[in-house]
């Protein structure tokens, strides 16, 4: 009998040791898992608007700017809405990158469509979303989340250079851990050595 109460003790603390075990490894992946979906989702977005970037050409055309830009129409490949829409200092809440590809009913290869994407902050919605239109269009239509959880971002354009910054937050229900908290600013350069700013 003493050997059966001894045996169950030693079980009882076996079972209490590789709970605790468990239960350590299961944070561990949570917290890894947390970390990953912050890493993909900040670097995502991050490679989506360098390409942009690279890609960006000015425009063949003008095109319709969106009330809250500087004036109705421009031919810059990249403008953020601010005054002048080329502030070295001044951080906007959204950018417009124009990019033109060859039109595809053209044989000779000679004509290009110049299509608009906007990268805008919603700061309500903490996300970050993508709109495209042609030149010719007046609204962005087909707009698509690609960043959730995004506590602040914003955009500054000037001599080839736009520069950018993200916060995103992972907390769930109000928690306050900063290894869940990542800000991450970057820039990108316009590629193909065009002077973008008319002044």
């Amino acid at each position: 009998m003493l050997e059966l109460i001894v045996a169950i003790a030693i079980l009882t603390i076996l079972v209490g040791m590789v709970a605790q075990i468990v239960q350590m490894t299961s944070k561990a992946h949570q917290k890894e898992v947390i970390l990953s979906r912050m890493d993909r989702t900040l670097g995502k977005t991050i490679d989506l608007l360098k390409r942009s970037v690279r890609r960006s050409t000015i425009a063949e055309n003008q095109y319709n700017l969106p009330a809250g830009y500087p004036g109705t129409t421009t031919d810059l490949a990249i403008v953020v809405k601010t005054t002048h829409g080329h502030d070295d200092y001044t951080q906007a809440d959204s950018v417009i990158i124009n990019y033109s590809e060859r039109d595809a009913s053209d044989a000779t290869g000679a004509l290009y469509t110049d299509r608009q994407i906007m990268y805008l902050y919603d700061g309500t919605k903490k996300e970050i979303r993508i709109a495209v239109k042609e030149s010719g269009a007046d609204t962005f239509a087909n707009e698509e989340v690609i960043a959730e959880n995004i506590t602040n971002a914003w955009f500054m354009y000037d001599e080839s250079v736009l520069r950018f910054q993200f916060t995103i937050d992972l907390n769930i229900a109000g928690g306050d851990e900063e290894w869940k908290k990542k800000v991450v600013t970057d820039a990108a350069v316009l590629r193909t050595g065009l002077n973008n700013i008319r002044r």
